[in-house]
């Protein structure tokens, strides 16, 4: 049940409603800081792959022997962003339809402790 005192204000209200979500806005923030991760290092590995395309000096039959492990890595990251983009989405489907109905039977139970006049 609420408690009247101290929910006085929006901010109080609103942190009331999301202390049972904490890990989930704490894994909603940890996929941002993954997200961020990732799209630094995308544009570094494909400027290594560009770098040692241009620098290779053999035969060009083993230039993509060269690049082959960087190309890896730049498929890589790019799987781990579409997973996490995924993860994320999986986490929203999880939050927001329960912490939706807390706020409308929160909010329900409140207005039904005020007055009718």
């Amino acid at each position: 049940m609420l408690n009247l005192k101290t929910t006085r204000s929006i901010k109080s209200f609103l942190f009331f409603l999301i202390k049972p979500y904490k890990l989930w806005f704490f894994l909603i923030a940890l996929s941002g800081l993954f997200w961020g991760i990732i799209n630094t290092f995308l544009p570094f590995c494909l400027k290594l792959v560009i770098d040692h395309v241009t620098a290779f000096n053999g035969p060009k039959a083993n230039a993509m022997a060269a690049v082959l492990p960087y190309t890896f890595l730049y498929l890589t990251l790019w799987a781990a962003l579409c997973l996490n983009l995924r993860w994320l989405d999986w986490i929203k489907l999880k939050l927001f339809p329960n912490l939706r109905q807390d706020i409308l039977q929160q909010m329900f139970q409140y207005l039904n402790l005020h007055s009718t006049r």
